[in-house]
Order: structure tokens, then sequence, then C-alpha cells
């Protein structure tokens, strides 16, 4: 239980500071800056990929691993860094070419350089994580997060350009070096050997396959967008999605852990199980579509208020991508029942129909813009929500009319408190920061409300439902 705290304490203080930083920096550069930080994230997500290959959680399941077995790995992920840099390096004129940004040639030999800090760090972090010393992780990873977020405003109040950026993701990694070195006192030893390379190949290839996967396309439409149009439009769009993926890791990341261990715990008892899913997900859908709901009403004083009237375009951007992975949570739950139960094939395929989806939908984004391409995005994802939805009712033999119960009360809270919001937006006339607070305050009233009406029991039910499954 104290690791699983620190781990939680480690994720919401590192979520919280980015969000702090992030607005800072957004607030100081232009959009133009972060575009061109968003074009080379996917070279970025891939690199770190590499490096690190699977070996870090693969050498975790090894029971008593020697020093050969951490110094090994250590120099092969240095190895790694070492030819992912040179590639780069080579690569950098062609890729700033290719995107028509000459400063690209720049920033990737000095962005890249992190990888080399990266691979120093990964065994550490794995050794601490074998320990569960996640008091010391959440240390390092929080004190990094602080020094390379005061490094990042310095740069940028300075030069007021995109190497506030590229110092911010440099200086973290160096930042996680020290700290990790410094609290493990590890040393790497004079004995290498090839067994932990092979004897943990097949087991690291597969994370590595599924880390590529994921760097790929979570990073595939600023890419595009990066390579076709305005760099700037990059930037709308990059500053959209990652408030979007902030607010949804959030919730994602609260519910990963709890959700699957109690599925996984409960597997073989399928009455038990179907009961514990149906209230999860009319819980969690009360908690969180609503939530949604309002940040798409709210969107446009909220970016002109954290971010600045600069980035008043991202706005549109994020209101369609909040709509697009609107039942996020719900997909979360269904696939972690799924696994739970040993139907893990079922949900790579599903997985793969929609990665192939997203590749067809960057047709629409070349040929009818943007706007065109995250509506047929979300479409896609709505149609694999359904799809995810449907397998978790022939899994556990629930019928519809309790799926749409647990979904649809909760959209329509998030609908009229949405549209509440925004009428109140409409009609006052006053300051924007007097006005968003009183549309804030009006709405969590009405939601709480609402909530109470619909479900009177929930807090209750929520206190009662953790403690017993743990």
């Amino acid at each position: 239980m104290n690791a699983l705290a620190w781990s939680a304490a480690d994720r919401t203080v590192q979520q919280a500071l980015q969000l702090i930083i992030g607005i800072w920096l957004a607030r100081i550069l232009s959009p133009s800056d972060f575009g061109l930080m968003g074009i080379i994230m996917l070279f970025a997500g891939i690199s770190y990929v590499l490096v690190e290959g699977g070996f870090g959680q693969a050498v975790a399941r090894v029971k008593n691993a020697d020093n050969s077995y951490f110094t090994s790995i250590w120099i092969m992920n240095i190895a790694i860094a070492t030819l992912i840099y040179i590639i780069l390096y080579l690569c950098a004129p062609y890729i700033s070419l290719f995107f028509g940004q000459p400063q690209l040639k720049a920033i990737i030999r000095i962005l890249f350089l992190a990888l080399f800090f990266n691979a120093g760090y990964l065994i550490q972090h794995t050794q601490l994580g074998i320990q569960l010393n996640y008091r010391s992780i959440a240390f390092c990873n929080i004190t990094a997060t602080l020094i390379s977020g005061i490094c990042g405003i310095t740069v940028a109040y300075i030069y007021t350009n995109v190497w506030a950026l590229v110092t911010q993701q440099v200086s973290y990694h160096f930042a996680r070096l020290c700290c990790f070195s410094l609290v493990t006192k590890w040393l790497p030893g004079r004995h290498i050997s090839l067994k932990p390379i092979k004897q943990l190949g097949r087991f690291s290839i597969n994370l590595m396959g599924s880390g590529l996967l994921n760097a790929l396309f979570s990073n595939l439409y600023v890419t595009f967008i990066g390579k076709f149009y305005p760099i700037s439009y990059t930037g709308f769009y990059s500053q959209a999605q990652k408030q979007n993926d902030t607010i949804q890791f959030t919730f994602l990341s609260i519910l990963n852990g709890v959700s699957y261990n109690i599925f996984a715990l409960l597997h073989e008892d399928t009455a038990r199980l179907k009961k514990f899913y149906t209230q999860l997900l009319h819980k969690s859908a009360l908690l969180t579509l609503p939530i949604f709901c309002v940040l798409i009403t709210l969107s446009e004083p909220l970016f002109t208020v954290l971010l600045g009237e600069k980035w008043i375009s991202s706005v549109t951007y994020f209101q369609l991508l909040c709509g697009a992975q609107l039942l996020c949570v719900c997909d979360l739950l269904c696939i972690n029942l799924l696994n739970a139960r040993g139907k893990s094939r079922i949900t790579f395929r599903v997985e793969l129909i929609k990665k192939a989806g997203m590749l067809l939908t960057l047709l629409v984004f070349a040929l009818s813009g943007i706007y065109t391409g995250i509506i047929a995005y979300g479409i896609l994802n709505w149609t694999i929500g359904l799809t995810w939805l449907y397998l978790a009712k022939k899994e556990l033999a629930i019928q519809w009319q309790i799926i749409w119960k647990s979904i649809i009360p909760a959209l329509g809270i998030g609908a009229i408190v949405g549209c509440l919001v925004w009428n109140i937006g409409w009609i006052l006339n006053l300051n924007i920061y007097i006005e968003l607070l009183i549309q804030l305050a009006i709405g969590m009233g009405c939601y709480l409300i609402l909530l109470h009406k619909v479900y009177p029991t929930l807090l209750k039910d929520i206190r009662q439902l953790i403690p017993q499954n743990q």
C-alpha cells in the first residue's frame, strides 16, 4: 500500500507540475515553437522505446539478478542510444528538408543528446522498481520535472524561442540521471555477458513492439500536420492534444491499475465480475463524462485565461478531440476486463483494426482538412468504443439495457450542465475571469444536484467499493 501511495503521488504531482510548467511556457512561446517540437516527438517517442528495448520490465521478472545482468543491459542501452543518435545526427539535414523547417537540423542534434542520459538511468530506475522503492522514484521524477521546468522557463524568458522546450527536455533526462545515480549509487561492473540478452530477448521484443506502436500512433497526426500544413497549425493541434491527453491520463491512470487488478481477482467468478464491471462502468461514466462535456463548452474561456488569446485557434481542435475520445474511460474498462479474462488476442486484434483505421483517416486529413480529419478520427473512436462495449456485453452476457443505463444518464448530465454553462457565458458580459468563475461554480453546483438525483448513494458506494476489493 505504501508503494501504491507513492506511485499515485508521483503521477499526481508530476502531472500538476507539468501542467503548470506547460501553461507558463505556452504564455511565453509561440505556437510555431510548439509546432517544431511537435513534429519531432514522433522520432523522440520511437527512439526512447528502442533505447529501453523492453529490457527494464523484462529484467524485473528475473529473480536474484546479479550485477552482470544489470551491467550487460546498461551497456546495451548505451550502445543502442549511440547508434540511434548517430543515425539521427546524420539524418537531421534530410528531416529538416522533408518538413521544410531548417531549424530542425540543430534542434535534432541537440535534443537527442538526451538519449544518452536516458540510457544511463534506465537500470537504476529498474532496480528501484524491483525493490518497490517508489518513494525514491517519486523523489527523482518530481525533482527532475521541477529542475527541467525551471531551466525551460528561464531560457524562455531570455530567448523566447523553441530552445526553451529543447532545454526542458534535455535537462529533464540529465536531472533524472543525476538523481537516480545519487539515490542508487550503482555503478556498472566489469563482467559482461550475452546471456541476459538471449534469455530476455523474446519477452522484451514483444514489449518493445507494443511500445513502438503506441509511440508511432500517439504522435502520428501531429507529424502529418507538420508535413502538410503551416507550422503554426501543428503548434495549435499539439497544444490541444497535450491538454486533452493530460485530462485523459488523470482519469485513466487512476482507473487502470485498480480496475485490472480487481477484474483479475474476480475473473473466474462471472457473476461477481459482471456485477462489479457494471457498477464500475456506471460510476466511472457519471464521474468523468460530464467533466469532458463541460470542458468542451468552457474550452474557449479556459484556453484564453490559462494559455492566452494567441492559443484561441487550439480551442476547436481541443473540443473535437474531447468529443472523439469521450468514451476513453469505458474503453479502458472493457479492455482490462477482456485481458483479465484471458482474451488478450481479441484486444490485440481490435487495437490493430483501430491503428489501421487511423492510417486511413490520414487521407481525410490530407484531402479535407484538419477539422474533418479529427471528425473522422472521432467516428473511428466511437465505432471502436461501441465494439468494446459489445465485446464486454458478450463476454459477461450483459443486456444492452444495463449498459445504456450506465452511460446515457452520464451523457445526459454532461449535456445539461454543458448547455447551462455555455448559455451563462453567452448571457453574461463580464470580465472573462469573473465570468469563468461563475460558470464553473454554477456548473459544479448543477452537476452535484443532478448527480444526487440520478445516483444519491454514489459517493457512499465508491467508499465501500474500494476497501472491499483491496
